[in-house]
């Protein structure tokens, strides 16, 4: 038959279809007299999927071993490149904290923790956004409101200059606020009833998880929504939604306790978020904070590679010009799962901060 471009053999059928061997089968495709670049060749064999396969060389053949009956041809090894567009890891965090009277040192407390999380965010690739709200919905030139962080931004993301320092600055709220703290309600007013003001806008985005840190040395006293709605509105989002807390527990025992947070515990109980005892301080709920960014994510590429050959590469990374962002390692950062040998299965990936 004519010999099309970048044909190097026949395409052989090893029969009956679908036979599965006890052992490993070799087989050799004999090469075109005419086939030329052939020491590099691979048997790309078709059974239940089509891989290219471990493959020797010799002569005007090439030979490999098979583990059920199909069809094979002796094909060049070529570099192929796929790009895809994928999603990176993304979080949106709200802090919800108390601004009553009782709150200035644990105020304190949380801002001393910023520098840690905005770092293991920033050294993760997490695309977040953060913003701060306070428990008091009385107040309400500032009730459901995300608070100024300066730089004309109400919540800070990768790109935002000194986002520690004005993160720090965001949670100490001030203790000025209702002794009544209504956590919930908060919250429901800037991710839903005053999402589109101009406070929160653009603040949550539909398609990402969402976290919310609850923070106050009281028991929710939001009437309203009531905790069931509030729970089915929470798991009626499309995303992952995690709420922690840092409350008082019903065996805390320092003087900044006021009472238990019942409801803030049931709320990290629905979700499978950390709660932190008050007394102990917001380290670990804090450090629980972008735990949801890290989705996995699958692309199909144009053909299964062969084995240990697929080099990945994202456009956050160094070789674009983040320094700041190591490369993409296999097998923690990806890998191909024997069943799925066209299949590339991301855990992690850093975002690009300029998308393009």
């Amino acid at each position: 038959r004519p010999i099309g471009p970048g044909e190097i053999s026949d395409v052989w059928a090893l029969e009956p279809a679908g036979l599965e061997f006890a052992q490993p089968l070799t087989v050799t495709i004999p090469l075109y007299e005419t086939a030329t670049d052939v020491e590099s060749a691979a048997i790309s064999w078709t059974d239940a999927t089509t891989r290219r396969l471990p493959t020797v060389v010799g002569g005007l053949a090439a030979t490999a071993t098979v583990e059920m009956s199909g069809t094979g041809e002796a094909v060049p090894r070529l570099r192929v490149t796929d790009s895809f567009e994928v999603p990176g890891n993304a979080v949106d965090i709200l802090l919800v904290v108390d601004d009553s009277c009782s709150m200035s040192e644990e105020q304190t407390q949380l801002a001393s923790l910023a520098a840690g999380l905005v770092e293991r965010l920033d050294a993760e690739g997490v695309d977040y956004h953060i913003g701060v709200t306070t428990t008091d919905t009385f107040n309400q030139p500032v009730a459901g409101k995300l608070r100024p962080m300066g730089a004309n931004e109400r919540y800070l993301t990768p790109l935002s200059p000194d986002a520690v320092g004005r993160l720090a600055s965001a949670v100490q709220v001030g203790t000025e606020g209702h002794y009544d703290e209504c956590g919930r309600e908060a919250a429901y007013m800037v991710l839903e009833t005053r999402a589109t003001l101009p406070a929160n806008l653009g603040f949550r985005r539909p398609d990402v998880p969402l976290e919310i840190l609850f923070y106050s040395d009281e028991d929710d006293q939001t009437s309203l929504p009531t905790r069931a709605d509030f729970r089915a509105w929470v798991e009626a989002m499309p995303v992952p939604v995690v709420l922690h807390a840092v409350t008082g527990l019903s065996g805390s025992t320092c003087q900044a306790v006021q009472e238990p947070g019942t409801d803030y515990i049931a709320y990290t109980n629905w979700t499978g978020g950390v709660l932190s005892d008050l007394c102990n301080g917001p380290g670990p709920s804090v450090a629980a904070l972008g735990a949801t960014a890290s989705p996995e994510s699958e692309v199909q590429l144009s053909f299964p590679p062969e084995p240990d050959s697929l080099v990945v590469t994202h456009s956050a990374d160094a070789a674009f010009g983040r320094l700041d962002v190591g490369p993409l390692d296999s097998p923690q950062h990806w890998w191909i799962a024997s069943e799925a040998p066209g299949t590339v299965t991301f855990s992690y990936l850093p975002v690009d901060p300029q998308p393009h």
